[in-house]
């Protein structure tokens, strides 16, 4: 294991920093343990095993830093763990590029460009964001319109899915419905990214599904 400095020091973890009680702080010497309650015990053993695979412990106070480049990232050139949850992560690809914005109450970030673009009419476009995204663990990124570019210009996106374990730059799909051409400045917005919880269970084939009251009606069977 490697100190924040990067000095080796294999037999000596300091757990002061996660226990600021002088009477029940303890440090673990030569692979030992003091004799000290048994949860406290636990705590350190599972803090052991998991510096030994590099999993980082709970910030903040952590005591045993799996990692040198600070609390929560990796060895990779400090990029975030997968498990980073309740966390919208951008990273920029355009020096021009613009984090993504929620306003007041809404639901969905809106997503700027950093670069002009002409739609013709009729037509599409392939708008570049400037940004890749990681979206928190157990949401997928749902790439929705902007109403005022529908109303006003009949400009719509293609509704994209943004997967978790997507690491691409985020391109917007734009159609354009006018009969005119429409364009696009740098900095404008082009569509909003809508977080949304999904649910992933395991498919098992079944020799019959149960029975509903609706059945198998459908196609406006529920009325106009």
């Amino acid at each position: 294991m490697e100190s924040a400095g990067g000095a080796a020091n294999p037999t000596t973890m300091d757990v002061h920093a996660a226990d600021p009680d002088p009477d029940t702080a303890a440090t673990v010497v030569s692979g030992s343990v003091p004799r000290q309650p048994h949860s406290k015990v636990q705590k350190i053993e599972s803090r052991r095993e998991d510096a030994a695979v590099g999993i980082p412990p709970d910030c903040p106070g952590a005591a045993v830093p799996a990692v040198a480049n600070g609390c929560g990232n990796d060895a990779n050139n400090g990029a975030q763990p997968d498990e980073d949850t309740g966390v919208l992560r951008v990273e920029f690809i355009s020096d021009k590029a613009v984090l993504p914005k929620r306003f007041k109450n809404s639901s969905g970030y809106d997503l700027y460009t950093p670069y002009s673009y002409v739609i013709p009419p009729g037509g599409r476009c392939e708008v570049k964001t400037g940004i890749k995204v990681a979206v928190p663990k157990g949401t997928y990124g749902h790439v929705v319109g902007r109403s005022r570019l529908a109303y006003k210009h009949f400009i719509t996106p293609f509704e994209g899915v943004i997967d978790a374990n997507f690491r691409g730059e985020v391109i917007v799909l734009l159609f354009s419905h006018s009969k005119k051409e429409y364009k696009i400045n740098a900095g404008d917005r082009v569509a909003q990214l809508v977080l949304e919880r999904i649910a992933t269970p395991e498919v098992k084939r079944v020799d019959k599904l149960n029975d509903t009251e609706r059945g198998a009606d459908g196609f406006g069977s529920t009325g106009r």
